[in-house]
C-alpha cells in the first residue's frame, strides 16, 4: 500500500515537472519572438533610414537644397507681389477714368414712349458691345458683373441727370423755372448741353425749315419801278419771347437760349 501512494506522488511529481518545463519553454520562446520582432524592426528602420538619406542626396543633387528652393520661391513670390501692387496703383486711376469716359459716351435715343425699363436695356446692350470691344483689344476678359455696375452706375447718373432739372425747379417753390435756374443748371452740368442738343437733333432731324424764293433781278433798265412792298405786319414785326410756356418743350427753349 505504501509502494502504491509512493508511486502516485512520483507519478504526480513527474507531471508537474513537465508542466513546469513546458511553460518555461513557452516563455522562452514568446520572449525570443519578441526579441526578434525588436531586432527585425530595427533592421527595417535601419534599411528605411539608409534609403531615405540616400534618396536625399539624390534629391539634393538633383534639385539642390530644400531651403535654397524655397527661399527662392519666397524671393521671387515677394518681388511679383510689390511689382503687381505698383502696377495697380500706378494704373488704378487711368482704369477708372477710362471704364467712366467709355460709359459717359454712351447717348441715350430718346423718344416720345420712354421707358426707364427700355432705357437701362439699351444702355446695358451698348456697355456689352464696348466692353466686348475693348476686351477683343486688349486681349483681355471683362466679366458680366463688372457691365452690370458699368450699366446700373451710367444708369443712376442719366437718373441724376433727370432729377436734377425737376429739383431745380422745385427749389424755389415755382411751377416753371427761369434763366437763371437753367443757367446754374447747366453749370453744374456741362454734359446736359451734350444730351440736350442730340435730343434736339433727333427731334428736329425729319423738319425742314421752309425755303424762301428769291425772285432774279431783272434787268429792263433804270425806268421800271420797283415794285412796293407791302407794309409788314405787327405779326412779323413782333419779337419773339421764349418761355418755358411759350416754347414747345423745355429742350427746344433750352435750345433757342443758345
Amino acid at each position: 500500500m505504501t509502494s502504491r501512494n509512493d508511486g502516485i506522488q512520483l507519478l504526480l511529481q513527474a507531471e508537474k515537472s513537465a508542466s513546469e518545463k513546458v511553460n518555461e519553454a513557452k516563455r522562452r520562446k514568446a520572449k525570443r519572438l519578441k526579441e526578434a520582432k525588436i531586432e527585425a524592426q530595427a533592421e527595417i528602420d535601419a534599411e528605411r533610414a539608409e534609403r531615405e538619406r540616400h534618396f536625399k542626396m539624390i534629391e539634393e543633387r538633383v534639385l539642390g537644397r530644400r531651403s535654397e528652393i524655397e527661399a527662392q520661391i519666397k524671393k521671387l513670390t515677394d518681388e511679383i507681389i510689390v511689382t503687381q501692387s505698383a502696377s495697380v496703383k500706378l494704373h488704378k486711376e487711368d482704369a477708372i477714368d477710362l471704364l467712366m469716359s467709355l460709359v459717359m459716351d454712351i447717348k441715350p435715343s430718346l423718344h416720345a414712349n420712354y421707358r426707364p425699363g427700355e432705357h437701362k436695356a439699351e444702355l446695358h446692350y451698348k456697355c456689352t458691345k464696348i466692353a466686348e470691344e475693348v476686351a477683343k483689344a486688349q486681349n483681355c476678359t471683362i466679366d458680366l458683373d463688372i457691365v452690370c455696375l458699368a450699366t446700373e452706375l451710367l444708369f443712376r447718373f442719366h437718373q441724376v441727370l433727370a432729377t436734377d432739372l425737376e429739383t431745380f425747379a422745385k427749389h424755389a417753390k415755382r411751377t416753371t423755372i427761369n434763366m437763371d435756374d437753367v443757367l446754374c443748371f447747366v453749370r453744374r452740368n456741362p454734359q446736359l448741353v451734350q444730351l440736350m442738343s442730340d435730343f434736339h437733333k433727333q427731334q428736329t432731324a425729319g423738319k425742314k425749315p421752309p425755303g424762301v424764293a428769291v425772285p432774279p433781278p431783272t434787268s429792263t433798265g433804270t425806268d421800271s419801278k420797283k415794285p412796293e412792298e407791302p407794309p409788314p405786319r405787327d405779326s412779323e414785326t413782333k419779337t419773339t419771347v421764349h418761355s418755358p410756356d411759350s416754347a414747345h418743350s423745355l429742350t427746344e427753349w433750352f435750345m433757342d437760349l443758345e
